[in-house]
């Protein structure tokens, strides 16, 4: 992950939105309220954004599991924080910045692969759903058009559409929910520990003040 995870592979990494222009905590507070000695301190859009748009893509499909999530979309996180391995909440951290603070993690290079081919695999199966809806769509386009142009071919005027709709209406459902659900177990296991605290929620709109319980 090109050191996303610094030197050693692991670490805590806790995603901020912070609002234009806001001034970043300071690292001397950040430490006092952590309970830590080593903090490095990064911008979400820098050189470790591959790990961070990873990241948000999984909190998006969280958040909305029944769509299509790009990684592409707009970063939520305008800063991150680099903390040594299996560093916890803390309570004071909670109280002073959970207004800034998007989600954290406890994350390895391995996890990182991990849900690198969990999110792949996602995506493949959301193409496939996709193309499946875009050739129906495309058969009842021809149909109309058969018939508009005066096209005497019963396979274009009449090719069964309500027949393939039945049978291509719930495709790739189980198959997305599995996904989902092995995506779920893995913010699960790696979500930042300590007590359960309110994660801004990362939507496609970034000024959003939406909650996620």
């Amino acid at each position: 992950m090109d050191e996303f995870l610094g030197a050693t592979g692991a670490a805590t990494i806790v995603l901020l939105k912070l609002k234009d222009k806001e001034k970043p905590p300071s690292i001397k507070n950040l430490k006092l309220n952590l309970e830590v000695e080593n903090i490095k301190y990064y911008k979400g859009d820098g050189w470790y954004r591959n790990g961070i748009r990873m990241l948000e893509q999984l909190l998006r499909i969280l958040n909305s599991p029944t769509d299509p999530v790009s990684y592409w979309l707009n970063l939520s996180c305008t800063d991150f924080l680099q903390l040594d391995p299996d560093v916890n909440q803390q309570p004071f951290y909670q109280l002073a910045y959970s207004d800034i603070t998007i989600a954290g993690f406890n994350l390895t290079n391995q996890c990182m692969s991990d849900l690198e081919k969990l999110l792949s695999i996602r995506d493949d199966l959301c193409s496939m759903r996709d193309s499946v809806k875009s050739f129906l769509n495309r058969i009842e386009y021809n149909i109309e058009f058969a018939k508009v142009n005066s096209i005497d071919d019963v396979s274009m005027l009449d090719p069964k559409l309500e027949v393939l709709k039945k049978t291509f209406s719930n495709y790739g459902d189980d198959a997305l929910d599995s996904i989902n659900s092995r995506l779920a177990e893995w913010h699960q296991k790696y979500k930042w520990k300590g007590r359960d605290f309110e994660e801004i929620a990362v939507t496609d709109e970034l000024d959003s003040a939406e909650i996620n319980q």
